[in-house]
């Protein structure tokens, strides 16, 4: 593989199908791309599978995982949501190449990366640009650094599926992979545009989910699916059985079973049965040693206090808004 244009992201596994995006979006513009992932929890299996569909684009992608207690306790902000924003510190000792491009995992590059990769540094060591932000959020950056537009990769995976639904298009199309448009069985439309639609235009034409179904997510594998679903449940199940004298090995098959039963996809095949058997082991394995009744209860208090602070803002906020508006109707009733 020829790779010539390194790029850095950072990032946990709740924003897997940004990374995915981002990925996506680099790739449809540059070929010859050496993509690195500095994370603590994406599964081997997710990254397996992105390079299969890199291969035909003549890049790699890969894994380098940060032990997790590095960054423990450092400030989190409003727009620092989890230690893994302070992964880009260790790209100089990661990344061996002479120069890396950094990006976020929430953006969409719409053009070829090149002239840009290789701008010249003049002698500095690191050279950046300006983060830019969505006009209609009305958000101002700390550091008044709001230009311009920002292309959010959420707010483009809700458009798609958005779009999808109204279109009865195919959910487990996930984009990397391009079925035959001429084949008989296909219904194709062509559409004729003179230039391309903005997400904002897009979106004037349809409702916002409000959510992201995970499973429709952009470029969203069924091998994602199948372990972002069933590790939740093992989240949840886990400490059953380590109640009930269970051992490792039975967790495993429960886990098994779990995926098992799920893998049934409207508009794809199955999994093999090798292939959930791996999700099944990534799975159980780390929830069976990392997950405790302490843990738990850390869990639980942590969720506890952010529904209570969350509640207090909620009735501070509503009983500012009745004072405003008797304020208002006592001013009007004094000049009836």
């Amino acid at each position: 593989m020829n790779s010539d244009i390194n790029i850095v992201f950072a990032a946990n596994y709740n924003y897997a199908p940004h990374v995915l995006t981002t990925i996506k979006s680099v790739c449809y513009h540059n070929k010859g791309v050496n993509f690195y992932l500095l994370h603590c929890g994406f599964p081997r299996e997710w990254v397996r599978n992105v390079n299969r569909h890199l291969e035909k684009y003549d890049s790699q992608l890969q894994s380098l995982t940060v032990n997790d207690d590095l960054f423990k306790g450092y400030p989190s902000l409003k727009h620092i949501s989890s230690e893994s924003t302070y992964y880009r510190f260790l790209i100089s000792e990661a990344v061996n190449a002479d120069r890396a491009l950094y990006l976020d995992c929430d953006l969409v590059v719409t053009g070829n990366l090149r002239e840009f990769y290789y701008t010249d540094f003049n002698n500095n060591l690191a050279i950046a640009i300006p983060d830019i932000c969505l006009d209609v959020l009305n958000w101002h950056h700390p550091y008044n650094l709001h230009l311009g537009k920002y292309v959010n990769s959420a707010y483009f995976a809700k458009i798609q599926q958005a779009y999808t639904e109204i279109c009865k298009g195919d959910k487990a199309y996930i984009n990397l992979i391009v079925k035959n448009p001429n084949h008989s069985c296909w219904l194709t439309t062509q559409f004729n545009y003179k230039y391309a639609y903005t997400l904002d235009e897009l979106a004037d034409y349809i409702v916002l989910p409000k959510a992201i179904v995970k499973k429709q997510a952009i470029a969203e594998g069924r091998n994602c699916w199948l372990f972002d679903t069933v590790r939740k449940w093992a989240y949840r199940e886990v400490l059953f059985y380590k109640k009930n004298n269970a051992t490792e090995n039975d967790f495993f098959n429960v886990v098994l079973n779990r995926l098992d039963s799920l893998n049934i996809f409207e508009n794809a095949p199955p999994l093999l049965f090798n292939e959930i058997k791996a999700i099944a082991k990534s799975i159980s394995k780390w929830t069976w040693r990392h997950f405790s009744e302490q843990k738990f209860n850390e869990i639980q208090k942590a969720r506890s206090k952010k529904a209570t602070i969350k509640r207090i803002s909620s009735s501070l906020e509503l009983r500012e808004s009745l004072k405003n508006e008797f304020s208002h109707t006592k001013s009007q009733n004094i000049f009836v």
